[in-house]
């Protein structure tokens, strides 16, 4: 396939060569570099083409152009579908690959300059699809959340920001909590960018962020790929009755992370998985179920399908 596009680009080429002020060279030049995936190289075809088509002194290829959809508009359109995505999730995220907080600002940008918003881009020619766009933005902007037991002066948003990264933090014990979790998607090769703790991802000098944040919550944890539990006085190998003795299971936030999260993923403090259970999701484990129904006295299907309207019903 990759020879099919290389020799349509040749064929392109040729074409604007015996035409440059022609648009339709630049019309198959654009499906050729899109094909090849050299998505900017093939927006500026595509651009290129619309000019032509604009400045034509024939009137019928100018009414051809008016079924064409400027990157513009479908830049305008995405944007639009991520800011409604943006709405369910945590106003900082780190970013997982360079170690940032950023804010949905910053995470927007992140997206414009990755080949998943190019190609979407290069790919609306004559309709923007919302049904093609939402996908790709929710895969994109998909983040797990952290769920642990604060030990101490855990790293804040401020000591972050300090050292632009968490990667820059230094080597105490609680910096490099923070880096496992950070590292988990990455090793896992889960494809997760984004990453979320109550450590470091909330402004709590800001009262209103400190407000939103704790209200938002559950719903923050509800919406994310997976939830990560660190039981750091669970030593390896686990053995069955570790998560049930676990500092977690006493603090009270975690009720709300455990019934709010469709994912859950459980580690000792080795970060290696919990009973060797190396499954994306131990909300699917019988054993693990158990162990957490009999600790807290809810039958397995109130913790693994949790639905807070049931206890207004």
């Amino acid at each position: 396939m990759l020879r099919l596009w290389e020799d349509a680009l040749r064929d392109a080429d040729e074409v604007i060569k015996a035409d440059p002020q022609g648009p339709w060279g630049y019309e198959r030049r654009h499906a050729a570099l899109h094909g090849l995936q050299r998505y900017d190289e093939a927006i500026n075809a595509y651009t290129r083409m619309l000019t032509l088509i604009e400045e034509s002194l024939d009137q019928d290829v100018r009414q051809l152009g008016k079924k064409y959809v400027l990157p513009s508009q479908s830049e305008t359109v995405i944007e639009n579908i991520v800011r409604g995505v943006f709405k369910i999730c945590p106003l900082v995220l780190i970013d997982v690959e360079s170690g940032r907080l950023c804010n949905g600002l910053e995470r927007m940008h992140t997206f414009k300059s990755e080949s998943q918003f190019k190609e979407l881009i290069s790919s609306m020619t004559e309709v923007t699809d919302n049904g093609r766009i939402l996908p790709v933005v929710v895969k994109y902007f998909q983040y797990v959340t952290f769920s642990h037991v604060w030990e101490g002066k855990e790293p804040s948003f401020q000591d972050v920001k300090l050292v632009y990264s968490v990667w820059d933090l230094d080597s105490s014990p609680l910096n490099e909590k923070l880096r496992n979790f950070c590292e988990v998607p990455l090793v896992r090769k889960d494809g997760y960018r984004w990453a979320w703790s109550d450590t470091c991802c909330i402004d709590k000098t800001i009262s209103t962020v400190l407000n939103q944040s704790l209200t938002m919550m559950y719903k923050w944890y509800e919406a994310s790929a997976a939830t990560l539990v660190l039981l750091a006085n669970v030593t390896s190998p686990a053995a069955l009755g570790g998560l049930t003795n676990s500092i977690w299971m006493t603090r009270a936030w975690t009720a709300q992370e455990l019934l709010a999260s469709k994912v859950i993923r459980f580690y000792d403090r080795n970060w290696k998985p919990y009973l060797g259970d190396t499954h994306s999701n131990h909300k699917e484990s019988p054993e693990i179920m158990q162990e957490l129904a009999d600790a807290i006295g809810l039958a397995r299907e109130i913790i693994t399908a949790f639905n807070p309207d049931d206890l207004s019903a």
